[in-house]
């Protein structure tokens, strides 16, 4: 359900017998709840443990190795790429990993940033409807936790992207002399940056879903936070509608070149490292690979981009 709404008095309308119960709308909900089956049933997911095991192993590799990862998850409407996630969320709950979400939503697809906005709510622990005073608050508390002396200096851009109203008259003079470009890229630098110190307190797992209804502004910023996965434990799950072009088919594009690229740089440190245990000689020269697939010889298979 996407609207809070409550039952208005009985109509008696022109044309019909009975009286008709109506119901008054309220609002938005904060939370957008599920629009499939029966509120309080749970069944057991059928017939996707293979793609569950293989998405959930890449988010615990995190645990093991200082770097993140990037998966797509693509299905028709109703096909089960929620509940997928859903059962994902419930395995990793209890392995000391952060989660945060965000969703797009078909009439908000004129809001920049929208997904991102969603997400930092979840992040700081708020509704769209909260305060402004609770979420300048929840801001400054989580943000200061995270950066520490740095904050003050990211702050200012985290409430611009949030709309509210500048704390320090200092930066939103600074602010108002960037031009539209320098504005967007200090903006996404400081998302990104966020994001990878909350990721080195604790491996984190940011879920977008929904990507086929975000902005151009959100898909952006996505593209832009794929550099950041190699270095930090943040791992970014994508939902989506298939697609045949546009920014999101881009996106999986790019993380893909970049997978190839890391595993063939790490099976080159792999050969080196073979060529120093096993060729104290240098006139001997271990047999390279004959697999045809970086992945392979890197050990590790690349995010679930069906």
């Amino acid at each position: 359900m996407l609207f809070n709404f409550e039952a208005a008095p009985t109509l008696d309308l022109k044309g019909i017998q009975r009286s008709v119960t109506g119901y008054q709308l309220i609002g938005t909900k904060d939370r957008p709840g599920r629009v499939r089956g029966v509120e309080g049933l749970h069944s057991p997911m059928v017939g996707r443990d293979g793609e569950l095991e293989q998405i959930k192993n890449s988010v615990m590799s995190m645990n093991r190795q200082s770097g993140g990862g990037f998966a797509m998850v693509f299905g028709e409407a109703g096909i089960g790429k929620s509940r997928l996630i859903a059962e994902l969320k419930s395995r990793v709950r209890d392995e000391s990993i952060s989660v945060f979400e965000g969703h797009s939503l078909t009439y908000r697809r004129s809001v920049a940033y929208w997904i991102f906005l969603d997400l930092m709510r979840n992040y700081l622990g708020v509704s769209a409807n909260a305060p402004e005073a609770q979420v300048r608050a929840q801001l400054a508390n989580r943000v200061e936790a995270v950066l520490g002396n740095h904050a003050a200096e990211v702050i200012p851009y985290l409430e611009h992207l949030l709309s509210l109203k500048p704390t320090s008259t200092t930066a939103a003079a600074r602010i108002s002399q960037l031009d539209a470009d320098q504005l967007r890229q200090q903006i996404f630098i400081t998302v990104r940056d966020l994001f990878i110190a909350e990721s080195k307190q604790q491996p984190v797992l940011l879920i977008l879903d929904d990507l086929h209804w975000a902005d151009d502004a959100s898909l952006d910023l996505l593209r832009f936070m794929l550099d950041a996965l190699q270095s930090a434990p943040l791992f970014i799950c994508g939902i989506s509608r298939p697609v045949d072009d546009g920014a999101l088919t881009k996106i999986v594009e790019q993380a893909q070149n970049r997978l190839q690229e890391d595993c063939m740089r790490s099976s080159c440190k792999r050969k080196r490292l073979l060529r120093h245990r096993r060729s104290p000689d240098p006139r001997r020269t271990p047999r390279a690979s004959r697999s045809p697939h970086p992945r392979l010889a890197d050990g590790r298979g690349p995010p679930n981009a069906a």
